[in-house]
């Protein structure tokens, strides 16, 4: 029993802990052994001194090589695991990097595709804006030349003058909106999400196709719901998305009675 009760401590020692400890265990373990001996306890008590002694140490490094090299064994194994870890985690890094670049590349391709396709549906729309722009500044020309005459007349109608110029102002404010509202087609911008209301939006992109539709002869009515209807996008993009939607329909009901 004294000779092969501490094996076991010992051998969890090798498997569970590094060849360090383990020495160090076992130097606790032959210290004890040695100091047994020498008080005339433990099984290597029976023989000659010489004898004694010379079991001692055999069976102190019969013990002690078998446990360190099982230790360092263990330990040999559990740094390649680490390893093996520590290159897993490295691929695994490196491959969702990839997968992010890939994807952003991929993101700014589609990207650079809708805008694309924006400015070539704006292509196909351009008379329809020229029109729209010419008609507020045909408008502006029109009450300034009128205004002028008023002036000449004597006496001034100041009434009269004031209502020229907030027509001048309306005209002049729908003719920045339309602008505005191409420009920021045109842009190559990043999305912006922020909560929109859909009428307005439905409203803006009518105003912006309005000359489009009348040559096509196709009326367009908006019916809002008494509510609100906010959603949360980019207003570019949604807008481009009701203009294709409107340009389809009209172009699908081309040659059809009215």
């Amino acid at each position: 029993v004294l000779l092969y009760a501490p094996l076991p401590i010992l051998l969890w020692a090798a498997v569970r802990f590094e060849p360090f400890v383990v020495s160090a265990s076992f130097l606790l373990f032959a210290f004890l052994a040695i100091w047994g001996t020498l008080r005339g306890y433990g099984p290597f008590v029976e023989g000659a001194y010489d004898g004694n002694v010379l079991s001692l140490q055999l069976f102190l490094i019969g013990v002690s090589v078998p446990l360190l090299l099982l230790s360092a064994a263990l330990q040999e194994r559990r740094k390649s695991q680490k390893s093996l870890h520590r290159q897993e985690e490295k691929l695994k890094l490196a491959l969702a990097a990839g997968r992010i670049r890939a994807e952003n590349e991929v993101l700014k391709q589609r990207e650079q595709l809708t805008h694309l396709a924006r400015v070539a549906l704006l292509g196909e729309l351009s008379g329809a804006f020229a029109h729209e722009l010419n008609q507020p500044l045909a408008t502006i020309l029109t009450n300034a030349q009128a205004a002028r005459r008023f002036m000449n007349q004597q006496p001034v109608d100041l009434n009269e003058i004031r209502e020229i110029l907030d027509d001048i102002v309306e005209e002049d404010r729908r003719a920045g909106a339309v602008i505005r509202h191409l420009r920021a087609l045109f842009m190559k911008s990043e999305v912006k999400m922020q909560p929109l209301e859909i009428s307005e939006l439905a409203r803006d992109t009518l105003a912006l196709t309005h000359s489009d539709l009348i040559a096509r002869a196709v009326p367009a009515v908006l019916q809002p719901s008494s509510s609100p209807c906010m959603v949360r996008g980019d207003r570019v993009q949604l807008q481009q998305v009701l203009l294709n939607l409107i340009v389809n329909a009209c172009e699908a009901m081309s040659g059809r009675p009215s």
